[in-house]
């Protein structure tokens, strides 16, 4: 992973409840990141998401949606996107 071979010390943290809106806080350098993450199959029928609105609340909140499919071969296709207030 990048950060690895950069030597940047990330510090995660897990939230056992959603009530922030957040699923995990990311750190490194200064900046802190809470995020809430979302995933699909490519085609399956979940066309909505549901976002905790507390997420807004968060000085740099942010969304992590990974849209996946399988090939033939039995390969993970990936897809990422990321929304988000500016880093704080």
């Amino acid at each position: 992973m990048a950060w690895v071979s950069r030597d940047i010390v990330i510090d995660v943290r897990h939230s056992s409840v959603d009530a922030y809106g957040y699923d995990l806080v990311l750190n490194t350098g200064g900046v802190t990141r809470q995020v809430q993450l979302k995933s699909r199959k490519r085609g399956g029928k979940t066309s909505r998401y549901k976002i905790n609105v507390a997420l807004a609340e968060q000085p740099s909140g942010c969304i992590i949606w990974t849209d996946y499919a399988f090939t033939r071969a039995g390969m993970a296709e990936v897809l990422e996107h990321l929304f988000g207030a500016e880093q704080n």
